[in-house]
């Protein structure tokens, strides 16, 4: 099932039911019949644009309302349910926390990095830029010709249209957020 199907799925069942409306009584207001709406909230069938346009009609809401993703209060993303890329065997981790999305214009990692072990970066292009915080033990980041030494608690930015390394030099696990953004 692709994203729009689980939006419509999961939007028809909290707006009816923010509504305090049965399936019965939202068939009646729809001309929708009750299985279908049923087979709709339980992401058991593909709605027809015209069945999309009777459901807003009789729950009198926008399109939108019924096919986007609607802003949770609170997101929560378990640490198992991020995307994990291992590097360089197992030397480092790279973990998406929370992808590029329609309204949003960045990114957001978790990486650790062992003792000794780099993790190369950049060329995203122009218009990206890389926000990182590290968050335990120390870095050495190589931009260009420069290295800069980072220890936790230290923050910088840097241009993602250009190589670069994350290098850690210490004796323990190195930890950095990273929040990427595009303009």
């Amino acid at each position: 099932m692709d994203t729009i199907d689980r939006n419509i799925s999961y939007n028809l069942k909290k707006i009816r039911k923010g509504q305090n409306l049965s399936l019965d009584m939202l068939a009646e207001r729809t001309g929708v019949s009750k299985s279908m709406l049923g087979q709709i909230e339980r992401s058991e069938s593909n709605p027809t644009i015209t069945t999309i346009a009777k459901i807003c009609e009789g729950l009198k809401v926008s399109i939108e309302e019924l096919v986007y993703r609607q802003q949770e209060t609170v997101s929560v993303v378990k640490k198992e349910q991020c995307r994990t890329q291992k590097q360089i065997f197992d030397k480092y981790e790279v973990r998406l926390v929370f992808p590029f999305e329609k309204n949003r214009n960045f990114e957001i990692y978790t990486a650790t990095i062992e003792p000794g072990a780099e993790m190369k970066g950049g060329l995203h292009g122009s218009h990206t830029s890389e926000y990182v915080t590290v968050t335990g033990g120390s870095l050495q980041l190589k931009f260009g010709e420069e290295e800069i030494g980072l220890s936790e608690g230290d923050s910088f930015c840097l241009n993602a249209n250009e190589e670069y390394a994350f290098r850690n030099n210490g004796e323990k696990k190195t930890e950095i957020h990273i929040v990427m953004t595009v303009v």
